[in-house]
Formats: structure tokens, sequence, C-alpha cells
């Protein structure tokens, strides 16, 4: 048990820097899921509209 403590207090610093980095790189990963996922959104919002579209055209042409 002492050897664990003497470790822990050794490393420390090593420790912060390391949990911070990590928590870093998690908060930018999930500004960049984010920002993919809006994109996502976007465009099948946008397949969706021109899908209606042709939808619509498709319908006008069964007349023929």
């Amino acid at each position: 048990m002492e050897s664990i403590n003497e470790i822990a207090t050794h490393y420390d610093g090593l420790l912060k820097l390391i949990s911070a980095l990590i928590g870093v790189l998690g908060f930018f990963f999930g500004i960049w899921r984010y920002v993919r996922e809006k994109l996502a959104k976007r465009e099948l919002a946008d397949a969706r509209s021109k899908l209606k579209h042709l939808e619509k055209y498709a319908e006008g042409l069964k007349k023929y």
C-alpha cells in the first residue's frame, strides 16, 4: 500500500497533465462531433426537400 502512495506522489504532476490533456481532447472531440451532426442534419434536410420536389414532378408525369 505504501508503494502505491509513493508512486502517486511522485507522478502527481504527470497524472494531472495527462488528465488535463484527455479533458481538452474530449472537449474538442465533442465540438467536432456536434458540428458533424449539424452538417449531417442539414444535408439530410436538403436531400428530403429534393426528394419531395422529385416526387411532385413524378406525380405530374403519371398523367402521361
